[in-house]
């Protein structure tokens, strides 16, 4: 995602009766026009200057089992963002909050969460998708979106074909995707946070109970990478093999157009000899009837 950049909200399934006491309502998210701009209040644009910060949005979710769930409650779910690097970085020197907008069927539907780690506990019994908006320490830049698509049941095996959800099992499913807040010309101020020390030393970490849950993103650039070479290689090969195919199947259409060329011009030549020998059948029957009747004309009858 790209800082700056906003994004249209929608909506999914999935009803829940109750909330977390502590979440609340989203504030209003302030704006450069809430304030006099300068030349040297930070505001100013670094032009040139890019930054990607690798990112986390994740869900936890654990069956309550048949003696505690109910048609409302099947379902407890944490939805979250997290640092690529739990224990090496902290989101919290450019992140003032971060906004979880949920299913309208919950109340209230925007919850707020200021301090890490950035996640969020609800009950429920559908999947939707969540909204997860960044807001900034700078609120000159704007809010930054991701969907998350909580998931509640087991993903299908590869191969099965489609339909309902699987059974609910007692194993957490774990849902977490790679994403990258991206800051494309960045105030000075947002600039100056970015670049400020992560964590300072002898800094106490406050690590999420669901840590040992998280994905190992550390090799997915390469992965990524990787796949996308083999992807390239297999491409590259199958467009040669088809080539080749293509080649062979225009040398067949060259052959196949000779032997008709070829055909239809002996065809051309048997019919023009069967039009002749036809013509001169044709005379001699009319020659042979000539003579005959010259002959009777000079026959003589005795008396």
């Amino acid at each position: 995602m790209t800082g700056g950049d906003g994004g249209n909200s929608r909506g999914g399934g999935g009803n829940s009766r109750d909330g977390v006491a502590a979440a609340a309502a989203a504030p209003a998210a302030s704006t450069a026009r809430d304030r006099p701009r300068g030349r040297d209040d930070g505001s100013r644009r670094t032009r040139g200057v890019v930054l990607h910060v690798p990112v986390v949005h994740g869900s936890h979710a654990v069956w309550l089992g048949p003696e505690k769930a109910d048609e409302s409650r099947t379902h407890r779910w944490h939805v979250y963002l997290r640092a690529l690097d739990t224990l090496a970085l902290d989101l919290s020197h450019f992140i003032d909050h971060v906004e979880f907008v949920l299913h309208e069927s919950f109340r209230p539907p925007s919850r707020v969460v200021s301090t890490p780690p950035y996640e969020l506990v609800e009950h429920g019994w559908g999947e939707f998708d969540i909204l997860v908006r960044v807001h900034f320490r700078c609120s000159v830049e704007r809010p930054v979106e991701f969907y998350h698509p909580l998931k509640l049941f087991p993903a299908a095996p590869p191969g099965a074909p489609p339909g309902p959800p699987a059974e609910p099992t007692r194993t957490p499913v774990v849902a977490e995707f790679y994403d990258e807040i991206v800051f494309q010309d960045p105030t000075e101020n947002m600039l100056k946070l970015l670049q400020l020390t992560q964590r300072q030393p002898n800094t106490r970490i406050s690590l999420s109970p669901l840590a040992h849950y998280y994905t190992d993103f550390s090799g997915a650039e390469g992965a990524d990478l990787k796949r996308i070479e083999e992807a390239q290689t297999a491409v590259a090969a199958e467009t040669a093999k088809k080539g080749a195919r293509y080649d062979e199947l225009c040398a067949e259409q060259a052959a196949l157009n000779q032997e008709l060329s070829e055909l239809a011009a002996a065809t051309s030549a048997a019919q023009a000899k069967a039009a002749a020998a036809a013509e001169r059948g044709s005379a001699r029957e009319g020659g042979g009837g000539g003579k005959a009747m010259g002959g009777s004309v000079d026959m003589v009858l005795s008396p």
